[in-house]
């Protein structure tokens, strides 16, 4: 993926920043894995049912070079005493890169992919700022472009909140 899209990208993080700042929304920043991914993450809550998430992951295997960019909408299920149940629908692109391969590789070298899938979760805050979760999921989820396919996916996160208002 071209540098302008990753300044872009990287510049939408900072408004989504400096917007929740200013609303007095509740933003917290972390760690996101959803199996084999894992990354950077922005988590905003919208009110104290629906959080929007943004991520961001750059990772290297076996001569593969991805760049992945995501976007999931949760909603809280049930409050109970000690955690919160929520459903999520989430969207990824991903952009790869083959390097060290033969010129003559006979498949893609380059490529972009867009996955999806939606799941529940559960999650618990901490000390008023520290966010865990667990999740797991259903999708299409394409990492490059000869595996393209539906199944299962779990994940968890681990992100600290700047500031609560609730």
């Amino acid at each position: 993926m071209s540098n302008t899209i990753r300044n872009t990208l990287s510049i939408l993080f900072l408004l989504v920043c400096l917007s929740s700042f200013s609303q007095n929304k509740n933003l917290s920043i972390g760690l996101q894995s959803n199996f084999p991914t894992k990354g950077l993450s922005l988590k905003l809550d919208i009110d104290s049912i629906n959080q929007i998430q943004l991520s961001y992951t750059l990772f290297k295997d076996y001569g593969l070079n991805r760049n992945l960019y995501g976007w999931k909408y949760s909603r809280t299920i049930n409050k109970f005493k000690y955690f919160q149940s929520y459903t999520y629908v989430g969207f990824m692109i991903m952009s790869y890169s083959k390097s060290g391969l033969p010129i003559d590789y006979p498949y893609e070298k380059n490529g972009t992919t867009f996955s999806y899938g939606l799941g529940m979760g559960i999650q618990n805050t901490l000390f008023h700022r520290l966010n865990l979760s667990l999740e797991g999921g259903y999708g299409k989820y394409n990492f490059n472009s000869s595996n393209e396919d539906f199944g299962f996916v779990g994940g968890f996160g681990l992100h600290y909140y700047f500031r609560r208002k609730d």
